[in-house]
């Protein structure tokens, strides 16, 4: 997930829109009226190839660190791993991997709830087996991927991003240049928009601990190392590609942190050094090579939580404190982390586990 700042209108919205239990899993099709002239529209994903089928598909048309799904082309059939953020770029990534091959999708994977990783879920067709952790089963299943705490945050990081661009436009003299600044915030509005509209829709197989699939002609592991990003994210191993998709768990940024359980993380983290892998897909940036940016996310975590500690038990609040922590010696690690403070997403999230409230 992108970055920070706070919107209410949309938590409003998004509580107004929860789902009733009658509407959960109720499938819309790509086909649908308000649908198809978005999945028409070619180009909306590129495909950059990994190993021979396997893609990162990366949205050519929205600005900032959305999610980048993972597409595998197997001998007969397609497995999706995070299918986008909406019904309509879920849709748009369909009709793109058609161009990439005619087999079809069966199998779509969700790393943890979060919208932006399992909101596109609605449109695959009935017999396409959706495959989570049992806690992302739950999560979705509450209504907790359109609500709550993770889209606060997301609007908080789009809206100053959409506000910048149309300050711009007014600016700008040329016309190109003008549809060029407008067209970007208006695909992040619309996508803010398509939240509330989502019917969440749960898997249809879950994952305790591992789950192997055989697609031939390769393998495919799914696994839960333990509580982190949030307490139900998967990895996805490709033991013969030796390939890695962490979703959230790990990227080469810092990730959010509003659901994290921190001690467990870095527990978590030392438990994907035992895995055989070359390269890592993470949910949100470029694939990198480094295995020790493991260590470096959990030097980060560590410090983090020992910080915070302090702060909590000299009885600072969690607002403050996320004014007062000071990660910058990771600066040369992660060059966003260029001033004192931190997300207050994550030491809020620290206040409720250390108060109990986990």
């Amino acid at each position: 997930m992108p970055t920070r700042r706070s919107v209410r209108p949309l938590i409003a919205a998004l509580c107004l829109a929860l789902p009733t239990a009658d509407a959960l899993g109720q499938r819309r099709s790509c086909g649908a009226p308000s649908l198809a002239q978005v999945a028409a529209r070619p180009g909306a994903f590129r495909f950059n190839m990994i190993r021979p089928g396997v893609y990162q598909a990366v949205s050519t048309g929205v600005p900032g660190p959305v999610t980048r799904p993972v597409v595998i082309v197997n001998d007969s059939d397609v497995v999706v791993i995070d299918p986008t953020a909406s019904a309509a770029e879920a849709c748009a990534l369909i009709a793109d991997i058609r161009t990439l091959t005619p087999k079809p999708i069966r199998t779509v994977i969700n790393t943890h709830f979060h919208f932006d990783h399992s909101d596109g879920n609605e449109v695959f067709p009935a017999d396409v087996e959706i495959i989570a952790h049992e806690y992302t089963r739950q999560m979705i299943a509450s209504g907790a991927s359109i609500s709550g705490r993770s889209l606060e945050f997301i609007g908080s990081a789009i809206n100053p991003v959409v506000a910048s661009l149309m300050r711009q436009t007014d600016t700008v003299g040329n016309p190109a240049r003008r549809d060029s600044l407008r067209q970007p915030a208006v695909k992040l509005q619309q996508m803010l928009a398509a939240i509330p509209q989502t019917v969440p829709t749960p898997p249809t197989k879950t994952v305790v601990h591992e789950l192997n699939l055989v697609h031939s002609p390769r393998q495919i592991r799914l696994l839960h190392v333990g509580r982190g990003h949030t307490a139900g994210d998967l990895v996805v191993l490709l033991p013969s590609e030796r390939i890695l998709v962490t979703g959230d768990l790990l990227q080469s940024d810092i990730p959010y942190m509003g659901d994290g359980y921190f001690p467990e993380w870095i527990a978590s983290l030392d438990s994907l050094k035992k895995l055989d892998f070359d390269i890592v897909l993470p949910g949100h940036q470029e694939p990198f090579t480094q295995r020790e940016r493991i260590d470096f996310l959990q030097d980060y975590l560590r410090d983090l939580w020992s910080q915070a500690s302090v702060l909590h038990s000299a009885g600072v609040s969690a607002a403050d404190a996320a004014q007062r922590i000071d990660l910058r010696r990771h600066t040369p690690h992660f060059p966003s982390v260029a001033k004192v403070g931190v997300n207050p997403y994550a030491t809020r999230r620290i206040w409720e586990i250390l108060d109990g409230k986990q």
